[in-house]
């Protein structure tokens, strides 16, 4: 299964119709493999840039698992955070969430997060913080780095937001958009040149929106929901 999620994207390739087949043979095997549902799950729900861009089928594949891992509340986990990054239906999300929360050895977040989804939807710190779950808790690389990635995007909404609300600011003042940063620093109203979480300068662009340095590598099409872009 990974050499085929390998091969196809060393390929370039976008479409990967083996994957959930194979997937099934795989946890038909061995039920208990808990890595091909964790695995399996991220390949076939992330978006077609990088991924199969199949939530349900991620989905249908972690409902397997639970039920042939009852034990396994992390499972429910994955399940909500799917809901919820993935298809942003907030309700599913919760109620995965509420379910693992009922597993004795359930971390206390998972009820926190239930809660918090049910009451806020997709905004950023809940997004924020199912990332930085997934980062500490993750025991693979790729997790890992999936998960920094996606970190990274939030934070740079964030600093885009913040830097064109003083962009906007800027204009309140001196009745035009700012130049340059550099302006904006003149103005008191930064310290000092923002970058991004790439350590590349942000761009102020002549209507006030600020932009990614060409050389960037953050993602800012991720996305944490509608709600919060």
């Amino acid at each position: 299964m990974v050499q085929y999620f390998g091969a196809r994207r060393l390929q370039r390739r976008t479409d990967f119709p083996l994957l959930a087949p194979l997937l099934d043979i795989t946890v038909a095997l061995d039920p208990q493999l808990l890595v091909a549902y964790k695995f399996g799950a991220i390949f076939l729900s992330a978006p077609s840039s990088y991924g199969a861009a199949e939530p349900q089928k991620a989905i249908a594949l972690l409902r397997r698992g639970i039920q042939a891992n009852p034990e396994e509340w992390r499972l429910w986990h994955d399940l909500g955070f799917i809901y919820y990054w993935d298809l942003k239906d907030y309700r599913a999300a919760s109620e995965a969430y509420r379910e693992g929360s009922r597993h004795p050895d359930a971390a206390p977040w998972m009820q926190v997060m239930a809660a918090v989804i049910e009451e806020k939807g997709g905004n950023r710190e809940t997004s924020r913080f199912l990332w930085t779950e997934i980062h500490n808790s993750a025991e693979d690389e790729t997790i890992r780095k999936n998960a920094s990635m996606h970190l990274e995007t939030l934070r740079a909404l964030d600093d885009i937001e913040e830097l064109e609300r003083l962009a906007g600011r800027f204009r309140e003042r001196a009745g035009r958009w700012p130049q340059s940063l550099q302006e904006m620093i003149a103005a008191g109203l930064l310290q000092g040149i923002p970058a991004d979480p790439q350590k590349y300068p942000y761009q102020l662009q002549s209507d006030g929106r600020i932009t990614l340095h060409p050389n960037s590598e953050v993602k800012l099409d991720y996305g944490p929901s509608p709600e919060a872009r």
